[in-house]
């Protein structure tokens, strides 16, 4: 399957606050641009472990920097499973497990959505 770049949003977050009888805004000064990929995978025995390539490994560890992007990993299991779990997330990867020692080779798809704030 091929991988899928999106940009979801960009925006300026805004806080409404209601005191003494008035409303007031509070806008923030940063942004934050949000962007995803999404696999399939397949668990063998009850595991998988998904290696990133080497270009999201540079884009996740903004390369150059000593800042790591923030993201999360979101998993549906796309046949029946004992229910899915992510672990051992980095920069490089993460690993999916079958929950109660499950050993089934289910089919699952992931998806990864990351932060950049500026």
């Amino acid at each position: 399957m091929r991988t899928f770049y999106s940009i979801l949003s960009l925006s300026i977050i805004s806080i409404f606050i209601f005191f003494n009888g008035k409303f007031f805004e509070k806008k923030s000064d940063f942004t934050v641009l949000k962007s995803f990929i999404s696999k399939t995978g397949t668990l063998s025995n009850g595991y998988s472990k998904i290696v990133f390539d080497e270009r999201l490994q540079k884009i996740l560890t903004k390369e150059g920097t000593n800042k790591n992007i923030n993201y999360d990993v979101f998993i549906q299991p796309l046949e029946s499973s004992n229910g899915l779990y992510v672990t051992n997330i980095t920069d490089k990867g993460f690993e999916v497990v079958e929950n109660n020692n499950g050993k089934s080779n289910a089919k699952f798809k992931w998806m990864l959505v990351f932060y950049f704030n500026e």
